[in-house]
């Protein structure tokens, strides 16, 4: 009863246990905010590349009319392919399929109306038909 050598290993095993879990835990927290911030800047490339290839796509169409076949825009994030799903009357169903520099591939269906007086189109800037990100 009065050997006490032993006695501090027990307290000394139990802090570094939790010594051991909250450095685990926070390695693990470091690594997905690593990959949730990845994640957001492919997310502002992807939804920029949108925007560029669809304003450029309208420059083309009030220059040269629609294209009749699928048309591809390289810009310095990544490429953009946009291909004429449906045209009735005015209105153009696009398939957009995007794939950044990091191959982050993501497909949209968007729709463009054009006028019937000139070839300048409205101002429709986000999609309207239905977003289907597309992960590999």
């Amino acid at each position: 009863m009065n050997n006490e050598k032993g006695f501090f290993l027990p307290y000394v095993l139990f802090i570094i246990a939790i010594v051991y879990i909250i450095v685990t835990t926070n390695i693990a927290m470091y690594r997905n905010d690593l990959q949730l911030t990845e994640n957001q800047i492919e997310q502002v490339k992807i939804e920029t590349l949108f925007q560029m290839q669809r304003e450029q796509f309208k420059q083309e169409v009030q220059k040269h009319g629609l294209p009749s076949s699928e048309t591809t825009y390289h810009f310095p994030d990544g490429k953009a392919k946009i291909a004429i799903i449906r045209s009735e009357n005015q209105t153009h169903e696009l398939n957009v399929s995007i794939t950044t520099n990091n191959n982050h591939r993501y497909t949209i269906i968007n729709t463009l109306t054009t006028s019937d007086n000139h070839p300048n189109l409205r101002n429709e800037d986000y999609p309207s038909i239905q977003e289907k990100p597309i992960h590999q």
